[in-house]
């Protein structure tokens, strides 16, 4: 099935069920389309107890993503996320695990809403230098920035009440 207000051009998506609660959505080639923006990937949710993991490859756009729900969703892959828009985690887990150099994000991240209890919007990292080092990066309070004993530099650091942390070998550089 089309979905409705995407184009493709030349490219592909690729929804596939890993179990019950996993599934892999894979976009490659180029997309176009008004109304894609508002479709996906501006807003991704993953219910709790579930994985998401996402290659948006070589997606381009200037609007963000939004994480929602209290499950995890994983940026994984070879190739670096190409839309420059703010990436927010409301709540859940985003992990960032895409394969050197490639970034998983590109502009400013947000990680919490002050909606949630201490530590529920959760951005971590699973590799280094995920984040773009001319990115800022605003913690509020129900956010975790977890840099799980990698290593980060990023633009500027704005904490909000909420927690930052490096692991036992993790660095974090802020120009």
């Amino acid at each position: 099935n089309a979905l409705p207000g995407i184009s493709m051009l030349g490219g592909t998506v690729t929804v596939s069920s890993v179990s019950i609660t996993q599934y892999t959505v894979e976009f490659t080639g180029a997309m176009a389309g008004l109304s894609w923006p508002t479709i996906f990937p501006r807003v991704v949710s993953s219910a709790a107890g579930s994985f998401l993991p996402v290659t948006l490859g070589s997606v381009s756009h200037p609007k963000g993503v939004t994480k929602v729900g209290a499950g995890t969703v994983q940026y994984s892959g070879t190739i670096a996320n190409a839309y420059t828009g703010l990436t927010t985690v409301n709540n859940g887990t985003l992990q960032l695990n895409k394969t050197n150099p490639a970034l998983a994000v590109l502009g400013d991240l947000t990680v919490g809403d002050t909606v949630g209890a201490a530590g529920s919007a959760v951005v971590q990292l699973l590799a280094s230098n995920q984040i773009a080092a001319t990115s800022n990066v605003i913690v509020k309070s129900d956010g975790l920035f977890d840099l799980n004993s990698q290593s980060q530099t990023i633009n500027a650091l704005t904490i909000i009440d909420g927690t930052v942390t490096t692991g036992s070998i993790g660095n974090l550089t802020v120009n």
